[in-house]
């Protein structure tokens, strides 16, 4: 099944770094279970992925006790994103309501990064994002990865 998870998790991270937007809006079924496969593909692979939620900050994937110092609020983890020169996919556990005139403006920034090195940010979740701000929209469900199957006289996840 690590096999199975690997290629499922590779196949969305090409997604989205291929996205026609930094900014990519994702909905899936159970983010928890996809940052946990984010979290081993990160461990075996080395990609320089991070994770978000309210209560612990942005952290590396890999390595789960590296926090970003200064990024519990969402806003504050945006702009270090924004700031930052390295690759990076980052992934946003979306916050209740957001102040809306701080966030838009940083998530317009977000949607427009550009340079020799890919970051993108993923927000997890149902999110309204402000009419100026343009997003790349994708989907990973959780339930039709895991669902077994009959192949060849065994069962398989795909």
């Amino acid at each position: 099944m690590m096999g199975t998870d690997t290629a499922i998790v590779s196949g969305l991270l090409d997604k989205i770094i291929g996205a026609a937007r930094s900014l990519v809006r994702l909905r899936c079924d159970d983010p928890q279970t996809l940052l946990e496969c984010l979290r081993r593909h990160s461990i075996r692979t080395g990609q320089s992925l991070y994770a978000w939620n309210e209560t612990g900050g942005l952290r590396s994937l890999r390595d789960g006790e590296l926090q970003v110092p200064g990024s519990r609020r969402f806003h504050d983890a945006l702009r270090y994103v924004i700031q930052s020169a390295h690759f990076g996919v980052y992934f946003f556990d979306m916050p209740a309501p957001f102040d809306a005139n701080i966030t838009a403006s940083l998530l317009k920034q977000a949607a427009r990064l550009t340079g020799e090195r890919v970051r993108r940010v993923v927000l997890l979740g149902e999110c309204t994002l402000p009419l100026q701000v343009e997003a790349s929209d994708l989907e990973w469900n959780v339930a039709a990865t895991k669902k077994p199957r009959m192949r060849d006289g065994r069962w398989v996840r795909a």
